[in-house]
């Protein structure tokens, strides 16, 4: 692929300025890719994070001797990160 894109970037007409405008370019097609890539991760974070949950859960259940067909991942909803004992409780009433 280098062999055919490396030509078509560093012509002999950018060599006055040092193959600036190529490497710039250059640069900015690996910064967009990285970005592309931040960007994948993030929108699929959940969804990996609950295939894992699943999957231990599933794991759990067959030791016991059983099938777990309770929970999915779910794919469209944000993980809940402090939903089991983490997060402070407050009472629904305050009594005086």
């Amino acid at each position: 692929m280098g062999g055919v894109i490396g030509p078509q970037l560093f012509q002999s007409k950018y060599a006055h300025n040092g193959y600036k405008v190529p490497f710039a370019i250059c640069a900015a097609a690996i910064g967009g890719g990285w970005l592309a890539s931040a960007w994948t991760w993030w929108l699929t974070r959940n969804v990996e994070w609950g295939v894992r949950r699943i999957r231990r859960l599933r794991i759990n259940s067959e030791r016991g001797g059983n099938m777990y067909a309770e929970d999915d991942a779910k794919v469209f909803e944000e993980r809940k990160f402090y939903g089991k004992g983490l997060s402070k409780k407050r009472s629904e009433a305050a009594e005086v």
